[in-house]
């Protein structure tokens, strides 16, 4: 198998090259709109954007900012140093399906943010919306 070898980015873009290891949390204001097939998913300023090493970045919103009746579990879990085990959720909206296109982790764990939330079997969030979904 052989290195990655990144590339260096045009001027005004990061590199997944350059972001932390461990992650780094941000709290962002900006507006985070997740859609569907035409249907808000979700819906947020309350959100965390998490860098990681080598990841695109993905945003964290909060379940009260959802709309969790498009989201039903998944039986794909995972694991992550970072982030512990994740459970995903495969979404369905405008008769669009969008497969294991969410997650949600037990604990999120950043030396580098204030930025930690908890979840519970109940409240299955904060919600991260996958990489592959995001893209158009």
């Amino acid at each position: 198998m052989s290195p990655i070898t990144p590339e260096t980015p045009e001027a005004g873009l990061q590199s997944v090259w350059d972001y932390p290891r461990p992650p780094r949390c941000e709290v962002t204001r900006q507006h985070i709109k997740v859609v569907l097939g035409g249907v808000t998913i979700a819906d947020t300023r309350r959100a965390v954007r998490v860098l990681e090493t080598g990841h695109p970045p993905v945003y964290y919103i909060p379940p009260a900012d959802i709309a969790m009746d498009h989201l039903e579990p998944s039986p794909r879990r995972t694991f992550c140093e970072w982030k512990g085990k994740a459970d995903y959720y495969t979404v369905h909206a405008g008769g669009k399906t969008a497969e294991n296109a969410a997650f949600s982790p037990i604990r999120i764990r950043s030396r580098a943010s204030s930025a930690s939330w908890t979840t519970s079997p109940s409240m299955p969030g904060p919600w991260i919306p996958s990489p592959w979904t995001a893209r158009k």
